[in-house]
């Protein structure tokens, strides 16, 4: 009775609304934690009643079993008090483990004793343990089901097809993780950090949009068109030299001139990549260029330790 008890006053307790609980209500950190204080209060109510189910089954289970117990030592000639007294030494916990373990007493071993005679050493006949034959029977009826759901229906996958499916779901992982990586690498370039680039794949990208978007006022080979846009072979410009410049005009634009921005057309990648394809145009002397405009330009180059894909920063 004093189990039962002490259970009691437990779920008494966690039913009841604590005070400090109430406190912390009113003070105002509200919803987010009556909702946890409900949530838990249910999970540990729930398992307090499951433990205590538990319990009473067990208790059931050995008052059953003690009952049988004393109906047999009675069988056996003892009176009644006796035969309680001697089921008091047996032990319900080792029963259970004797059953799980399929194996006889020490007492009844002469009913599975072999004949056998092995230089004085004899061999009991004992049965498997129940739970390792359970187990047995499990897994040849799970093996029928395995076969019938993963080759016979549409519910599951072979090892196979899982290895397929997995080898798609690396390559949707590695194209997001570039894309979000090239992603931040479009994002990161500005006027401030932008650096050359020397990539012979980079720069042929770069040509391919200078044909696209450049060649209408710059001409093709970047030698400028009369009343459209400058020259940008030499060393003089209009709205300075350098890729950082370059990269500022070409983004921005020029407010009043025909430059307008780009920046909406183009990533700043891309325009990164055009603005150092520009700067590859200097001393290439096309025909029919246009005269140097604006302001020679002086540049100081210096290899940037900290960029990769052979950058150069121009100052």
């Amino acid at each position: 009775m004093r189990k039962y008890k002490i259970i009691m006053l437990f779920l008494s307790f966690m039913v009841s609304k604590p005070t400090w609980a109430a406190d912390a209500i009113l003070d105002g950190e509200s919803k987010y934690f009556l909702d946890w204080t409900i949530e838990n209060l249910v999970l540990v109510v729930g398992g307090t009643v499951a433990i205590s189910a538990l319990f009473v089954l067990f208790q059931t289970l050995k008052t059953i079993w003690r009952a049988q117990i004393i109906h047999r030592f009675e069988s056996q000639g003892m009176n009644h008090a006796a035969a309680v007294i001697k089921s008091m030494n047996e032990s319900f916990l080792g029963y259970i483990y004797q059953q799980m373990d399929g194996g006889v007493t020490l007492g009844n071993e002469a009913d599975v004793l072999l004949s056998h005679n092995y230089d004085g050493i004899q061999e009991l006949d004992n049965n498997l343990p129940p739970w390792w034959v359970g187990m047995f029977y499990v897994t040849i009826a799970y093996a029928f089901i395995y076969i019938g759901v993963i080759h016979f229906s549409s519910y599951g996958m072979s090892q196979v097809e899982e290895y397929e499916q997995e080898l798609v779901d690396a390559e949707i992982t590695i194209a997001a993780f570039n894309a979000a990586q090239k992603a931040f690498r479009k994002e990161a370039i500005t006027t401030e950090n932008v650096t050359i680039l020397t990539a012979a794949d980079r720069l042929a990208i770069a040509e391919d949009n200078f044909q696209i978007y450049c060649k209408a006022c710059h001409g093709q080979q970047g030698e400028g068109i009369e009343n459209m846009g400058p020259n940008l072979t030499d060393e003089y410009w209009l709205h300075g030299g350098g890729v950082k410049n370059i990269f500022k005009t070409i983004s921005e634009g020029v407010p009043g001139k025909q430059m307008i921005s780009w920046k909406t057309v183009l990533s700043p990648e891309e325009i990164q990549e055009v603005s150092s394809f520009v700067l590859t145009l200097r001393g290439t002397n096309p025909p029919n260029a246009r005269s140097a405009e604006g302001e020679l330009f002086e540049e100081n180059a210096a290899v940037n330790e900290n960029v990769t894909e052979e950058e150069v920063e121009l100052n």
